[in-house]
């Protein structure tokens, strides 16, 4: 229960001392997968709209910006 107690920390990342001290296992491993599955969902439509942007950008500029924008 304690690895899956900092899997689901670290997933939440920093959050109030103790408040994922009252879930059950089964609690825990839910939260910790719709934690994942969210950044997931979130770094899709990230990944999009860096696409669709991008895609405005006249072609050959597209690697300058790309260079300034990602480092």
């Amino acid at each position: 229960m304690s690895e899956l107690l900092d899997d689901t920390q670290a997933e939440l990342g920093p959050a109030a001392p103790g408040l994922l001290a009252g879930l059950s296992s089964a609690q825990l491993a839910r939260l910790r997968d719709a934690l994942r599955a969210a950044k997931l969902r979130d770094r899709a439509a990230l990944d999009a709209a860096i696409a669709s942007a991008m895609g405005r950008v006249p072609a050959l500029l597209r690697g300058a910006v790309r260079r300034i924008l990602f480092p």
